[in-house]
């Protein structure tokens, strides 16, 4: 079984009598290709999704990306019949539990960004602890958010458990709820999208901003970029202060007389120049046959330590799907310009 070998998994999108689906933000290629063909998702991309969405019991973003690893190789195993995604038993039971939380936070943001046309970096995590797998993602300068949920069988209670939040919480529910069925007894993954009423809120220039450079910090940190990573936080803790971004808007960063020990890692592929930096035997993800890097694209680092926020809002890494499919290669890239890269021993 190869980590990086895309599969198909079924998305149903529901009208119930009183919720019809409003399908009016979807990409509407999307949204077709999803209903027929359903999600192209590989689980090495399952776990970049999760990598900075996922929020464990961890505090930092590394652990977080162990974390969500570590909990979804051991799963992703076996012969795969008619190129479907199956996850298997082959942990126990708390384990499972744990994975499934995981990779139902990876196919959630993967599927969130597709399905709305969207960017990964507009996608972010709520910042409160009592929602650990609700996210806030931001389209036409309004915020919306869509809850994930995973469970390994029957999914009714865990739809109905969004509607009742809806009603007791509606300033709080979530837009769109996506439940992934993830069995681990031979049947294949399938993904429910439901669609309760949800008023979106207004977002201005400087919440994105902020959104943008907290979302950056984080990958930052997984790319070993640790100095980039601080002077990000920062930065978006001075804007969100100041409640405005004119004071820094295209104030390039001070790294200050910081000494480099370590290793860079260059890699160049496909069309692919990314970078990442390794301090040392803790910054990669390293198994008996394979080793693993998170990288960032080299214009992207130029555009963060620029600090212009005009070419932040509009950065988007083009990188064709069909052009990863073709390669076949040990590798995820995703459109905010980070690339976990597989080095198979």
């Amino acid at each position: 079984m190869r980590l990086y070998k895309a599969c198909k998994v079924p998305v149903e999108f529901w009208d119930y009598p009183d919720r019809p689906l409003d399908d009016s933000l979807f990409d509407q290629t999307a949204y077709v290709s999803m209903s027929n063909d359903g999600l192209l998702i590989s689980p090495l991309k399952i776990i970049h999704c999760a990598s900075i969405h996922y929020v464990s019991r961890f505090n930092d973003p590394f652990r977080q990306f162990i974390s969500s690893y570590l909990e979804i190789v051991p799963s992703t195993v076996g012969h795969r019949p008619n190129n479907y995604l199956y996850f298997f038993s082959n942990e126990n039971h708390e384990m499972q539990g744990r994975s499934t939380e995981v990779i139902a936070v990876g196919l959630c943001i993967y599927l969130t960004q597709k399905l709305f046309g969207l960017r990964r970096s507009r996608i972010t995590p709520i910042d409160d602890t009592k929602k650990r797998c609700d996210f806030q993602f931001e389209k036409n300068m309004l915020a919306y958010v869509v809850e994930s949920k995973g469970r390994k069988g029957y999914t009714g209670k865990a739809i109905s458990d969004i509607f009742e939040k809806k009603d007791n919480y509606p300033d709080t529910m979530p837009k769109y709820g996506v439940v992934s069925k993830i069995p681990r007894n031979g049947r294949k993954t399938t993904i429910d999208v439901v669609d309760p009423e949800y008023k979106p809120t207004e977002v201005t220039k400087v919440q994105q901003v902020v959104s943008l450079l907290r979302h950056y910090s984080a990958v930052s940190e997984l790319s070993g970029f640790w100095r980039l990573s601080d002077l990000l936080k920062s930065r978006a803790r001075a804007i969100e202060n100041e409640n405005t971004i004119d004071p820094f808007n295209r104030a390039a960063l001070d790294f200050g007389n910081v000494l480099k020990v370590g290793t860079t890692i260059e890699l160049s592929i496909s069309g692919i120049n990314a970078e990442g930096f390794l301090t040392g035997s803790d910054q990669d993800i390293s198994d008996k046959n394979n080793k693993m890097f998170y990288l960032m694209d080299k214009t992207l680092l130029s555009v963060l330590e620029e600090q212009d926020y005009d070419a932040l809002i509009n950065y988007k890494f083009d990188y064709p799907e069909e052009k990863q499919a073709q390669d076949d290669g040990p590798y995820s890239v995703l459109d905010d310009g980070s690339i976990l890269y597989m080095n198979i021993g």
